[in-house]
């Protein structure tokens, strides 16, 4: 729901990530349906690789710009996400694995989603860059009323951040 937390776990292999994809739109689920918001923008899907999901050659404000909602500002967007606004100019190749997050998380909430779906989110940072990550989220849901999907193997930080956990586990999900 707009404005909940739920925070997926579960072993590697157990599905986290194809669920995610499922629910963004971007695989066909295998029995049932998924019912998404009419606004096609409105789910969208932060990938756990951020190098991969930032096209390369084209700087970032680039990439802003052709997803953006109307009254986008790139600059405000980058400053909420605790990203300098310099790093606007840069490609991917020019950013570090934090920022690269940080840029595909504003790149994702440039066309004003109803819901984030976030893989791994925090993976491959050290500590005070995860720290700074889930920082920016929880502020973000909080002054949009943003709902989140957090695919995690955390299980500290999916029972901190999260409303609810489920976990992934023989094809269903279970209230952790």
């Amino acid at each position: 729901h707009r404005g909940e937390i739920v925070c997926l776990v579960g072993e590697n292999g157990a599905g986290k990530t194809t669920l995610v994809r499922v629910l963004a739109g971007h695989l066909r689920p295998d029995q049932g349906t998924v019912q998404r918001p009419a606004r096609r923008t409105a789910v969208q899907l932060v990938c756990q690789d951020a190098h991969g999901s930032l096209t390369p050659k084209r700087p970032l404000r680039h990439l802003l710009l052709e997803a953006k909602a109307p009254f986008f500002d790139p600059e405000a967007g980058a400053v909420a996400v605790k990203l300098p606004t310099a790093l606007l100019q840069r490609t991917r190749e020019g950013m570090s694995g934090g920022e690269r997050k940080r840029a595909a998380l504003l790149r994702a909430l440039a066309v004003q989603p109803d819901v984030l779906l976030l893989d791994e989110p925090t993976s491959s940072l050290d500590r005070a860059t995860a720290t700074n990550v889930i920082e920016t989220l929880a502020t973000m849901q909080r002054s949009r009323g943003l709902g989140l999907v957090v695919v995690t193997h955390d299980l500290v930080l999916a029972h901190a951040f999260g409303h609810r956990v489920l976990e992934v586990r023989g094809g269903r999900l279970w209230q952790v």
